[in-house]
């Protein structure tokens, strides 16, 4: 297997602030219009999409009870009509920030430089394969990955080691071969490979309104602001 490297897309390639920014808003006439109240309303939303992927799978992507379960957590309770008009809102906010995807200005060069260098590039993402390749059709770097996988399509999310299992075994993985993991998300793209024995990398750039959820049990092998800085890693320095 050749040194591979798995990208997650959103807020690692392409850029989400405008789509974090454009959900808060939808709902903030409930859970508070101030940056700090934006903010908490992001952590309450990523908490229980975590708690949904780890220990309720009935739930996951249920996002009127995710709506409810946020109101709970910041104390602003939402009755169960409240929840559908504010589900509806957040999930048609993320639906319209995907109609013209942002690259990271860094993002092109960095996946030229690592093809140069004699990397395989693989995307791992949530969500389906299909709305993964729109993205990267929309951005103009498709052609620069030999394999796009997603979370409904492997069966699980990201936050299950069988996702990673499943990825690195459609891949011929073997002990020794060179994988890095490169996302923005501890719990969704660093925790689990990291597990695994694989490189993962955080790029953990500036933004108003983040989504990141700490976890304490897990360092990734990195971490870097860009892919400026990432790129200085001698482990990029590979040759064909």
């Amino acid at each position: 297997m050749p040194p591979t490297i798995i990208f997650d897309v959103d807020g690692t390639l392409v850029v989400e602030s405008s789509r974090l920014l454009a959900q808060t808003k939808v709902v903030s006439h409930h859970f508070g219009a101030t940056l700090a109240e934006m903010q908490a309303t992001l952590y309450a939303f990523f908490a229980v999409n975590d708690y949904a992927a780890k220990e309720n799978p009935a739930i996951k992507n249920n996002i009127p009870v995710y709506m409810q379960m946020m109101g709970d957590q910041l104390s602003r309770p939402v009755t169960t009509e409240e929840a559908v008009l504010l589900a509806e809102r957040w999930t048609q906010a993320y639906a319209d920030s995907h109609s013209e995807p942002q690259l990271f200005p860094d993002a092109v060069l960095c996946l030229e430089t690592l093809r140069a260098a004699g990397f395989q590039l693989v995307v791992a993402s949530g969500n389906t394969v299909a709305t993964r390749m729109d993205i990267l059709e929309k951005t103009g770097i498709a052609a620069y990955f030999s394999q796009v996988y997603a979370a409904t399509d492997v069966g699980f999310q990201k936050q299950d080691i069988r996702f990673w299992e499943t990825i690195l075994s459609q891949l011929g993985y073997a002990s020794g071969d060179t994988v890095i993991v490169i996302g923005n998300q501890l719990n969704d793209d660093i925790l689990n490979p990291i597990k695994l024995g694989l490189l993962a990398f955080l790029i953990d750039r500036p933004s108003e309104l983040k989504k990141m959820i700490e976890d304490t049990v897990v360092e990734p092998t990195a971490t870097y602001r860009d892919f400026n800085a990432m790129l200085q890693h001698p482990i990029f320095q590979l040759t064909t």
